[in-house]
Order: C-alpha cells, then structure tokens, then sequence
C-alpha cells in the first residue's frame, strides 16, 4: 500500500525501515521521505496504533494518513521467524532503521544495533526512545504531554501563580520528528565521509528539554520565576479586540530589518 510516495530529491536512493509507531519515530521518517528517500512502514498485524485515533473519515485515520504520508507499507509479525527473515533480508539492503522499542526490546527480538551492524556495517539506525538509553526511566513509555510536564513546560506555559496548562498540537513529538530527520541526515553525511553506518539516539526528554534551551540558563540566587522572563514583553502575546482577537507584530527601531 502505498500513500503518494514520492520520487527525486537530496535523500533520492535512500532507502528508509520505518518500525515506528504513533507521531514522533514516524513523521521523522515522513520528513525523510519528503526529502526523496524511499520509505518502508513496517507494521505489526495490529497495526500502528495511530490507526486506531478518533477519525471523522470512515475508513482511515486522518492522524494516521497525515503522519504516514509518502511510505510504502508492510505487514510483519517479528514475533514470527518468517517474517524476521523478511526484515533481516531488508536490512541487507537498507541505509537506515528507525524504531522506537524500549530499549531492552531490540535484542529480545533479534534486531539490536550490534546485531544488525553485522549485517550490514552502514546501516544507521535511530532509536527513539522516551527516557534514553540509559537511566531508572529508560524502559518506561513515555507521550508528549507527559514529557511536558515532566520538564517544566506545562508550569510555564500557564499564567503566573496560575495552573500549567498543556501545550496542544503535540510539539514535543514533532519536534522531536525534526530530531529525528536531521539526525539521520547527518549521519548519512557522515557515512559518504566513513563508509560507516552508526547508532543514533533521539528521546523525547531531550527533546523537550532542547525546546526550553533559554529557560536552562539561569545565574546564581535568581528567583524560581525567572524562566519567564524569554516573553517579550510590552505588547507581544494575544489581545482581546472588538473585532476578534489581535497579535501584534514587532518592529525594531534601531535601524536594522525585521522578518516582520
């Protein structure tokens, strides 16, 4: 099955084993795929659980289709020693594996990186995980909201002396998607240079600390609060009206351009 893949650009001849499920591990693969590489979704028999997302289509899941976009599709049960075969068989002739296992899962299933790398030494392969690969939450699952909370987003997000408030749209997954793609691109970068494929490690927890790299700089004896301190200030932010709802654009006065 495929989703209008699409032919020709810099990652043309590449070839993409998209084992990722949910948002994140995929879209970064999608990324790729708009980049020209050929993408290989491999599915459980269940399917990606993105599949199952509350959809106003009857049939498919706009999620899904949305964050899928560009792939070929294949149904493998790695469970089974057929269908791991297959994969093995894929991996000969891949550039790059993406998956998001718990770390202790690859190597139970036959399909670690020191595994694979055997068979084939240029193979990138990104591991997505949460937590990490190392540390007490590194085998636990962990979502885009909870992250957020974890780190700090949520609390800054609400109003001062107010209650955190969640940022919707699902930013520490697609950000991490970006990770994810560019990651991916430099080490086949680095590949053309080497010759040598490479492990490559994306988590959501260092994604969404990486969004807040202002908010990590702090000096001595300052307040909790001062994280907030990267708003503007002055007039930025959403105004109320008579006709709606305003966000007013910024201009600089010292002389130099400004994108707005």
């Amino acid at each position: 099955m495929e989703h209008n893949v699409r032919r020709g650009g810099p990652l043309s001849g590449v070839r993409v084993l998209d084992l990722s499920a949910y948002i994140a591990r995929p879209y970064g693969c999608t990324l790729l795929a708009d980049q020209g590489a050929e993408v290989i979704k491999i599915e459980p028999p269940t399917g990606d659980n993105l599949r199952k997302y509350p959809s106003t289509l009857e049939a498919e899941s706009r999620a899904f289709l949305g964050v899928n976009r560009g792939k070929h599709g294949l149904v493998l049960d790695l469970k089974q020693r057929e269908a791991l075969d297959v994969l093995i068989a894929l991996v000969k002739q891949a550039d790059v594996l993406v998956h998001n296992f718990r770390p202790s899962v690859p190597a139970r299933l036959g399909i670690a990186y020191e595994q694979l790398r055997e068979i084939n030494p240029r193979l990138v392969y990104c591991a997505v995980t949460s937590y990490g690969e190392t540390g007490p939450n590194k085998d636990k699952a962990g979502y885009d909201q909870v992250l957020q909370t974890m780190t700090g987003m949520c609390t800054l997000q609400g109003p001062k002396d107010g209650p955190p408030e969640l940022l919707y749209g699902s930013v520490v997954d697609y950000y991490a998607a970006a990770l994810v793609a560019s990651s991916v691109s430099s080490a086949l970068f680095a590949r053309e240079r080497s010759g040598e494929g490479q492990y490559v490690g994306v988590s959501l927890l260092r994604s969404a600390l990486t969004m807040q790299s202002a908010r990590m700089i702090w000096a001595n004896s300052e307040p909790k609060d001062v994280g907030r301190d990267i708003r503007s200030g002055g007039i930025t932010g959403i105004h109320p009206t008579r006709d709606g709802y305003l966000c007013p654009r910024i201009r600089r006065t010292s002389g130099s351009r400004c994108a707005n």
